[in-house]
C-alpha cells in the first residue's frame, strides 16, 4: 500500500508551447507542443515519485485527453489509480511568448473538462485493493450530473 495517496478531483493534461511574439487577434503560429499531466494531486504525486517516495495519485479520467494524460504517468512510472467518467479531462494550454521568455507573459487556455460524478465512484475505487506498483485503470463508468 502506498505511503501517499493523492486524490485529482479535476485532473488536466497541460499543453505548453512557444510563439514568436503573442499578439491578441493575431494567428499563434507555435512550436513543438510539450504535454504534461497536471492538477494539483497528479503534480504532487509526480514530485513524490521522483523523490522516492511510495505514491499513488487517483482522479477522473475519460476522452482523448484523459487517455494521454493516463499514458504520461505511466512513461512516468507514476503509480495511478483512474475512475472512468463519460466526459473528458480538462485540457489547459499556455503559449509563451518568446520575445519575453516568461510565463506570466502567455497566453492560457483552460477548457472545462469532466471531474468524478458522485462519491460512490471514490469510495468503490478505495474499497478495492490497490498494488502501489501497477499503473491499472479502475473502470467506474459515469455521466457528469
Amino acid at each position: 500500500m502506498p505511503e501517499i495517496v493523492t486524490l485529482t478531483m479535476n485532473p488536466a493534461l497541460d499543453i505548453s508551447t512557444t510563439a514568436p511574439s503573442v499578439v491578441p487577434t493575431s494567428k499563434l503560429r507555435c512550436a513543438k507542443p510539450q504535454y504534461d499531466p497536471g492538477g494539483g494531486g497528479i503534480n504532487v504525486a509526480r514530485v513524490a515519485h521522483v523523490l522516492g517516495g511510495s505514491v499513488a495519485a487517483v482522479f477522473p479520467s475519460g476522452g482523448p485527453s484523459g487517455r494521454v494524460l493516463e499514458d504520461l504517468l505511466a512513461a512516468e512510472h507514476v503509480p495511478s489509480r483512474s475512475v472512468r467518467i463519460g466526459g473528458s479531462v480538462r485540457e489547459s494550454s499556455a503559449v509563451t511568448d518568446q520575445r519575453v521568455g516568461d510565463v506570466a507573459a502567455a497566453a492560457a487556455l483552460t477548457v472545462p473538462g469532466t471531474g468524478l460524478c458522485r462519491r460512490a465512484d471514490v469510495d468503490r475505487l478505495f474499497a478495492e485493493k490497490t498494488d502501489a506498483n501497477t499503473t491499472d485503470t479502475h473502470e467506474t463508468h459515469c455521466r457528469a450530473i
